[in-house]
């Protein structure tokens, strides 16, 4: 595995669940990774989803290290960044942009054929369930990582 020196965790907005995954990194892990957030369609900074902290709140206790959104740029990516999207159309998209390989699905990085959809607009409960999904998702790229 790569020596990598940063994480960077990207969703569309950077409004939800980008910002979750690098919290439960920065949380959990103690790798020696900087960990941040970014995301693929920001036009400028607004504050992230409320439900963010409300859900990490009853979650796991503690609140977002993230406060609003973030646009990914060239100058966020070195040679010693690994790149996690949410889903393969956000992939794509970093892959064509910024003409990059070190990127990975977050389902593909950690073994699992599964992409994260971002639930705006659905039912509380399905906030919940993308956040389960998530929250263990990220503690297997911790694990991995940890491996490595």
């Amino acid at each position: 595995m790569h020596n990598y020196k940063k994480l960077i965790f990207i969703c569309s907005t950077n409004s939800f669940l980008s910002p979750l995954a690098e919290t439960v990194f920065r949380r959990l892990s103690n790798l020696n990774i900087e960990c941040f957030s970014r995301g693929i369609v920001v036009m400028f900074p607004e504050p992230i989803s409320p439900r963010v902290n409300d859900i990490l709140q009853s979650t796991l206790g503690f609140e977002c290290t993230h406060e609003s959104t973030i646009k990914l740029e060239r100058n966020d990516i070195t040679e010693d960044t690994l790149l996690i999207t949410m889903n393969t159309s956000e992939k794509i998209k970093i892959v064509e942009e910024y003409e990059v390989n070190e990127v990975y699905t977050l389902g593909e990085f950690i073994g699992l054929d599964v992409d994260v959809k971002d639930p705006y607009g659905q039912e509380d409960e399905r906030y919940a369930e993308c956040t389960e999904l998530l929250i263990g998702a990220v503690k297997e790229v911790i694990k991995k990582l940890s491996e490595g």
